[in-house]
């Protein structure tokens, strides 16, 4: 494996996309598959001051990345959390139970309220979820876009000027995918 010297040690966390399911490990796989090609780009420049600016922007997809990760493991468990639900079987005792209530002359039931209860924190949930991998599926498009982007200006001798830019950018696709992150971690920790 080749060395890149402008990565970080340390507090990195070893990524393992097949850690979660699909469709999370897709999103890590390119989000690594990105950063691969960022690092065999830059890694070929000879050495001078493009170079270490984009090691420098290189650190901040590596930072992508590591929150790509961290997102994609809160995803998989709020779906890991939805499925613990057994929505099927909790609509059914539902049904059943809705069934009695109106044959009781329509008396309160706080089981039916209860269950009614938890289909809605299922849908919660369920709606979080979808918009999570909606929203990792536009960051991680962006990421592949920045990369993209970094691999062209590695093969200009003169791209230093679109450096602030292409900066920019994988710092905006790093903060969306931190926002992303902790908005997930709210979701699991209000129980949706």
């Amino acid at each position: 494996m080749k060395h890149f010297p402008w990565r970080r040690r340390g507090r990195r966390q070893r990524i393992d996309p097949f850690g979660v399911g699909e469709p999370w490990r897709h999103y890590v796989r390119r989000a690594l598959q990105a950063q691969a090609r960022y690092d065999r780009a830059v890694g070929g420049m000879p050495a001078g001051p493009l170079r270490e600016r984009l090691e420098e922007i290189g650190r901040r997809i590596e930072e992508a990345s590591q929150e790509c990760w961290r997102t994609a493991q809160r995803g998989d468990a709020l779906d890991d959390a939805v499925s613990t639900l057994d929505v099927p079987a909790v609509r059914a005792r539902l049904a059943t139970r809705t069934g009695e209530t109106v044959a009781a002359a329509g008396a309160a039931d706080p089981v039916v309220a209860s269950l009614r209860a938890q289909l809605a924190a299922a849908e919660r949930m369920t709606a979080v979820v979808a918009d999570a991998r909606e929203r990792l599926a536009v960051v991680e498009a962006r990421l592949g876009e920045a990369v993209a982007a970094a691999v062209a200006l590695s093969a200009l001798a003169d791209g230093a000027a679109d450096t602030g830019r292409l900066g920019n950018e994988v710092d905006r696709v790093v903060e969306e995918l931190a926002a992303l992150s902790s908005a997930l971690d709210e979701t699991r920790a209000l129980g949706a």
